[in-house]
């Protein structure tokens, strides 16, 4: 019958109603005639002393006389410590215990003082007495122990095996060297009576804890568990007493990468991992029974034994190869002072808890700020064991991050700290595989006396073809077949490594992963003696008399370059530092209009060879509306559609070069990036000159070049014929009146500033000349419309025309006063170049 059942029918007939019991004719008799012979506590347990429930110690209806003690069996002691009584610890019942109902294993030694049941099995009195025992609270701070567990004692009287240190391949017990963290306590851990004393319970738990081995926290699921060796020892244990040879350790909680696991160690022990196949700590080591004493390890590593289980194919990558240290420094030392045959042939260059750098890296790199690069240096540096192979001073750049992911499977990415991240940065071991000589042919192991090619060199990917490079450049291969494929255009050329573009390959021609010039890891001269920043003297160099695109030179007036951006950019035109980084606050350079490496902006696949406004290795297009200029200029941008939008205007008149204006874009009928014809604003129309016909010659110098500008198509025979004025300059010598003096509303300074003064040679001044951009804004039609033109030809008014806002009264006014008005209506006709006097009264003539 069920415990509760019985407990509810004893505390009934037994103690609720203590004096009265109820005959079979339902009468109350006197509770004297039940002789109970047991007292209330005890019944609890000892139900079979409750006389309520036999006649005569003999089985009733009501229960089954019992045959054995029932009192000490583990199923009375869960029917109450299953979580259902207020002081019931829940983990009891539900979670991992202690092993109950088996008999001891060879392993354990079970003193007498722990009494087990009939069968010889262990159960919970084995450990617990309901009575009380002659001990003080253990380390459990509870009572009902048959003896004291301070320290673990009780555990360490059965298993005596388990204890003894690394000596007899345990781990070792009573250390206090380490911190035992809260997190251990606080998942039911303890600690010993010394502050950190490790004892079995620090690790262990009699009831509750995670597997059958009731540890506190589980040792095999890092992906969602703490692991339990990690709380005390980190991910990155080390041994070593120095700092800095501890910083770098064999990964852990992660899935194999680079080693091929087996199924089982060479002792036949099979081979633990994570619950989703994650390398953990007791891979390698085993907390009690370890064949490795010294180490914990669950088989031995004589000179990388162990390693080399898991790790079999590197060495047998790298044997025989230029990074075979038996072959190439046979004396060269680690950071422990031992050579490779003292070592074993992984921990010359690798220690799996003392590492002084990424990849738990064995050889002193010390100085180096860039651990990535600083460990291959320990070998590629002067005075080192390949100081025949320096790393380069140049090159290309480490820590910067990838341009595509696609591959990084294939050429893999580090944090700075060395460890691998797909979104991580490039360093040497990203495109190199320092254990296989040969990417293609495994088998190649190379000659250590013979140099690498691009095929080899212990690449990942072989170079031969740019392949390497093109795996995370893959949008700089639409250069292929362009003009700037060298290959095809300048077959002949070298570049500092002595090599012609079919043998340094597609990218080689202009870049040197290794030392290449530190701006943009340029593979050719960089012309010296310039004023141009080295950005733009990349392009200089072949664009210019002499190089290998001498036919394709930009001219000596072109678009400024090396200057900064003044106004907020509209597109997403780079702008570049000297050492050749995109950055915001940077300069123009030719870069910033042209991407060298794709002829088509909108299409990597279209080929020419004859450029437009349209390609060109440009950025942006600078046909149609000019999306290019745009981007910088954008009040400039604001000419589209109107009088002087000649695409409109003066569709098929040609300009210098017999090119018809519709094609020439809505900037390129003015002006040109290359090879203009005048110095301001890289003119590309021809000039007209400085004072055509009837205008008076002595208000201009015939270098006068902005007036000039104008009068390139406002001339007769030219495309703005029929917009011809018949007057245009203004008195120089004038004008030095306003500069002497200020009107009431506007001054000087603030004047030059919206209406700009021009000396002879374009240049903006305070003391220059008014010439027709002073009051006239060529790019935008009506000051009180600022959106684009009507996109027709437009009769203008004093209100539009291209005029500037409030040309009379603000500027005109400071110096004509009453006039300006006048002036400036007739200001192009004969009615403005003449003195207006008001007409004498008559002196009898009325008042008013």
């Amino acid at each position: 019958m069920n415990k509760l059942c019985l407990l509810l029918c004893c505390f009934l007939s037994g103690f609720l109603l203590p004096s009265l019991a109820v005959g079979e004719t339902g009468a109350v008799q006197d509770k004297s005639l039940l002789q109970p012979d047991s007292a209330k506590e005890c019944a609890i347990c000892h139900y079979s002393w409750v006389d309520t429930f036999y006649e005569d110690h003999r089985s009733t209806a009501l229960a089954m006389m019992p045959t054995a003690p029932e009192a000490a069996a583990a199923d009375m002691c869960y029917s109450c410590h299953d979580g259902s009584t207020v002081d019931s610890r829940k983990h009891i019942f539900n979670d991992q215990r202690h092993q109950t109902g088996v008999l001891p294993s060879d392993k354990v030694t079970i003193p007498k003082i722990f009494p087990l049941d009939r069968d010889g099995k262990m159960d919970c009195a084995t450990c617990h007495s309901a009575h009380g025992v002659s001990t003080e609270p253990g380390i459990e701070r509870t009572i009902f122990l048959r003896t004291s567990n301070q320290n673990s004692e009780m555990c360490r009287m059965c298993h005596r095996d388990q204890g003894g240190g690394p000596e007899n391949g345990h781990h070792p017990l009573d250390k206090t060297t380490l911190t035992i963290p809260d997190r251990i306590v606080q998942y039911g851990g303890y600690r010993g009576s010394e502050p950190n004393r490790v004892i079995c319970e620090s690790c262990h738990v009699a009831h509750g804890g995670f597997s059958e081995k009731r540890l506190v926290l589980p040792v095999d699921r890092p992906s969602t568990h703490p692991v339990l060796c990690e709380e005390c020892h980190t991910q990155k244990p080390g041994r070593n007493e120095d700092p800095d040879k501890n910083r770098f350790s064999h990964s852990v909680d992660v899935t194999a990468r680079n080693a091929i696991l087996p199924g089982n160690w060479q002792n036949q022990d099979e081979i633990r991992l994570g619950t989703k196949g994650e390398i953990v700590c007791i891979t390698c080591h085993a907390t009690h029974a370890a064949k490795n004493i010294k180490f914990l390890l669950n088989d031995q590593n004589k000179k990388d034994s162990l390693c080399l289980q898991c790790h079999a194919d590197q060495l047998d990558r790298i044997t025989g190869t230029k990074h075979d240290l038996t072959v190439t420094a046979p004396d060269a030392v680690n950071i422990n002072g031992r050579t490779i045959a003292q070592s074993g042939p992984c921990s010359c260059c690798h220690l799996v808890h003392t590492g002084n750098g990424p990849f738990m890296w064995a050889r002193d790199w010390s100085g180096r700020p860039d651990p990535l690069t600083g460990i291959c240096r320990s070998c590629h540096d002067r005075e080192k064991c390949a100081q025949e192979l320096p790393v380069p001073e140049t090159g290309h750049p480490p820590g910067t991050g990838a341009r595509t992911v696609k591959t990084s499977a294939v050429l893999p990415r580090y944090t700075a700290a060395g460890q691998p991240d797909p979104d991580g940065g490039v360093y040497c071991s990203t495109c190199h595989n320092s254990h296989q000589w040969d990417p293609s042919v495994p088998e190649n192991k190379g000659d250590p006396e013979t140099d690498g090619n691009r095929s080899n060199s212990f690449l990942r990917i072989a170079n031969t073809e740019s392949g390497l490079c093109l795996a995370c450049h893959d949008d700089q291969g639409a250069v292929r077949n362009t003009d700037h494929d060298l290959r095809e255009t300048a077959a002949t050329i070298r570049n500092l490594a002595g090599e012609t573009p079919d043998q340094a390959g597609l990218c080689g021609t202009c870049h040197l992963a290794h030392n290449g010039s530190s701006v943009l890891m340029w593979a050719r001269p960089i012309p010296s003696g310039t004023t141009n920043s080295p950005v733009t003297a990349l392009c200089t160099e072949c664009h210019t008399s002499g190089g290998c695109a001498a036919d394709k030179q930009p001219g000596r007036i072109s678009h400024p370059v090396d200057v900064p951006q003044e106004s907020p950019m509209k597109s997403d035109l780079p702008l570049y530092t000297e050492t050749g980084t995109k950055d915001p606050a940077g300069r123009v350079v030719c870069s910033s209009c042209h991407n060298s490496h794709q002829w088509n902006h909108l299409d990597p696949q279209i080929k020419s060879k004859d450029g437009t406004a349209a390609d060109s290795f440009l950025r942006l297009t600078a046909a149609g509306n000019a999306l290019l200029c745009a981007g910088c200029h954008q009040d400039q941008a604001r000419i589209e559609g109107t009088d002087h939008d000649l695409r409109i205007t003066a569709a098929d008149y040609q300009d210098r070069n017999g090119a018809a204006l519709k094609d020439l874009g809505l900037c390129g009928p003015c002006h040109t990036a290359h090879n203009g014809i005048s110095t301001p604003f890289v003119w590309n129309m021809a000039p007209g000159p400085a004072a055509p016909g009837q205008w008076n010659k002595s208000f201009t110098r015939p270098d006068n070049i902005m007036t000039a500008l104008c009068t390139g198509c406002h001339l007769e025979n030219k495309c703005a014929a029929q917009k011809i004025p018949k007057y245009g300059l203004h008195p120089d010598r004038l004008f030095m009146a306003m500069n002497r003096e200020t009107s009431d509303s506007l001054s000087s300074s603030v004047a030059t500033d919206r209406f700009p003064l021009y000396t002879d040679r374009g240049e903006r001044s305070a003391t220059g000349n008014i010439v027709c951009s002073t009051c006239h804004d060529p790019h935008l039609w009506s000051y009180r419309q600022a959106g684009k033109g009507p996109g027709a030809e437009s009769e203008g008014s004093a209100f539009n025309s291209f005029l500037r806002e409030n040309v009379a009264a603000a500027f005109c006014a400071a110096c004509h006063g009453q006039e300006a008005i006048y002036k400036y209506k007739y200001y192009h006709q004969d009615k403005g170049r003449k003195k207006t006097r008001a007409p004498k009264k008559p002196l009898n003539a009325p008042a008013g």
